[in-house]
Order: structure tokens, then C-alpha cells, then sequence
């Protein structure tokens, strides 16, 4: 954490409250965690900069959460569109990070009035997703130059994983037996089971009995997933397979880690699926995530 934000949370404890609740009752990633610090940083400075341009004290201790109005939100919000150039969906995450902030302190009676509680959010246009077909699907897995990287791909288009579950494989998470793998997702630490297919798990076996490397670090022991260093596989590194592949594929597509996923739920929609049990196997919370 850095020293911006240390002297932040000093400053406003009840922010700190904020971000505790986050993590222990929320169940929130640290990832997601921190895009809240910033944001609440961002605005508080903008805040302290709007009472000192009125001659008013220029700190944020003391700056008081109860003279925040909705008026000081809007303008807040129109800097962000106009002097930041801030897209629709970066100000709708904005939005959302203050709305959740003052509903707890409205909620732990922190303050009288919710000032973010009539505040419309822009309307965000949905993307069409990207995704390959059955041949893109069959060229891409066979750009892989290596088992590991394979598997990787195998992983990420059999699965529907997130590039994060995939990062946070242990070779324990493999149950070659019954020819599942157990996700350990990000949010929370929330887990779930998913089926993999006995090819990808034979191969899986060849890897871990013949070319996965034995690391010394203690971190890294169980990492199903190592790069040179001995150590576990990064999200950015997973990321460039996934671009090399597609780069060596010849795909025009801009296929991601995520692209996969919608790669993986769109042909298990076609194969006759019932878009319940693809939520599940995606581990989304809501129906409409995986409709997208």
C-alpha cells in the first residue's frame, strides 16, 4: 500500500471501516479491494480541493462525511466526465464505489443522510462478446508450443476458468480419478467443482510426472502451473500465451483469457446446455452475468 493511501485511511476512519467490512464480511479480492481505496481516494482529494477553492480548511481530517451533499457528488462526477475524460462504465464503477461506501455509513449511522442514494448511474451499452468458432476454437489450442501452454489453453477453453483460477491451480486441486478440478476463485475464496475432460486430464498427468519443473519455494511448491524461474505461472504471463497463440493462430479476433470464457459458455449454449448449470460452472452470482 502506498503512502498516499496509508495517510488516507488515517485520516478518515470511518473509510477504514469501510474497507475492513469490504474484506471480512463481503468477502471482496484484495484486487477489488484496493479499486476502492483509490476511488475514495480520488474523490476525498477532489473534495478537499472543492472546500479549499471556498477558503475552506484544506484537510482531509477534516473533512466531516455529513457536509458531503449531492451536489459535491455531481460535480465530482462531471469532473470525471469532463476534465478526465472518464468513459461510461468508469463512471458507472465510480458511482457504484461511492453508492456502496455511503450506504454502509448511512447503515452504520455514520451519517444522517445518503447522499449518493438519487444519483443515476449512465446507461452502459452491452458489447457483443467475442468469441471463435469450432475451427478458430481447433487452430488456436494447436498453436500451444509446449504441454504446459496446452494445458493452459485447455484449461481456460474446456473450463470457462477465469485467468485468476487458473494462476491459483495446485496440483491438489487435480483429482485425475474422477477427472475433476477444484476452482478456487478470487472474490472470497469461494471454491467449486468442475469436470474436465479425460484427455485434458491424461495430458495433465504427462505434464506434472515428466515436464513440470520441482521448485525449492516454499510459496510455489503445489503451483500446478511454473515458468522458467521455478515459480508460480502469473496472470500476465497466462495472458501472453493466450496473445502468442492467437498472434501464431493467425486469429484477427482479439482473443483474452476472457474471450475464452465466452468462447467456452457459447458453444456449451449451442451443444444444449441449460444456461443454469453453465452459471454454475461459471461461478457467476447472477443469471444475467452469464446471459451477456
Amino acid at each position: 500500500m502506498n503512502e498516499n493511501l496509508i495517510n488516507f485511511l488515517n485520516h478518515l476512519p470511518e473509510v477504514k471501516e469501510f474497507l475492513r467490512h469490504l474484506k471480512i464480511e463481503a468477502r471482496y479480492s484484495p484486487l477489488t479491494i484496493y479499486g476502492y481505496q483509490t476511488d475514495l481516494l480520488l474523490f476525498f482529494r477532489f473534495i478537499d480541493d472543492l472546500r479549499s477553492d471556498h477558503g475552506e480548511p484544506t484537510n482531509l481530517q477534516l473533512i466531516s462525511l455529513s457536509s458531503i451533499t449531492k451536489s459535491d457528488i455531481r460535480n465530482f462526477l462531471y469532473f470525471l466526465d469532463s476534465d478526465r475524460n472518464y468513459s461510461d462504465r468508469s463512471l458507472h464503477r465510480k458511482i457504484c464505489c461511492l453508492r456502496s461506501f455511503f450506504k454502509f455509513c448511512h447503515q452504520e449511522g455514520y451519517i444522517e443522510v445518503d447522499p449518493t442514494k438519487t444519483i443515476k448511474t449512465p446507461k452502459i451499452e452491452k458489447s457483443i462478446p467475442v468469441f471463435m468458432d469450432n475451427e478458430e476454437y481447433k487452430v488456436f489450442l494447436q498453436a500451444a508450443e509446449s504441454l504446459r501452454d496446452q494445458l493452459v489453453l485447455r484449461l481456460l477453453l474446456a473450463t470457462g476458468m477465469r485467468v485468476s483460477e487458473v494462476e491459483a491451480l495446485n496440483i491438489t486441486h487435480i483429482d485425475q480419478s474422477n477427472c475433476t478440478v477444484k476452482v478456487v476463485k478470487g472474490k472470497g475464496k469461494k471454491q467449486r467443482i468442475i469436470d474436465i475432460d479425460p484427455i485434458t486430464i491424461q495430458l495433465m498427468k504427462e505434464y506434472i510426472e515428466n515436464e513440470r519443473d520441482i521448485t525449492t519455494n516454499s510459496e510455489d511448491r503445489d503451483a500446478l502451473f511454473l515458468n522458467r524461474q521455478k515459480r508460480r505461472l502469473s496472470k500476465r504471463t497466462i495472458q501472453r500465451i493466450v496473445k502468442k497463440c492467437r498472434e501464431k493462430a493467425g486469429l484477427k479476433k482479439k482473443i483474452t483469457p476472457h474471450k475464452c470464457r465466452h468462447t467456452t459458455g457459447r458453444l456449451l449454449l449451442e451443444g444444449g446446455m441449460d444456461i443454469r448449470v453453465i452459471q454454475e460452472e461459471f461461478g457467476h452470482k447472477s443469471l444475467s452475468t452469464t446471459e451477456i
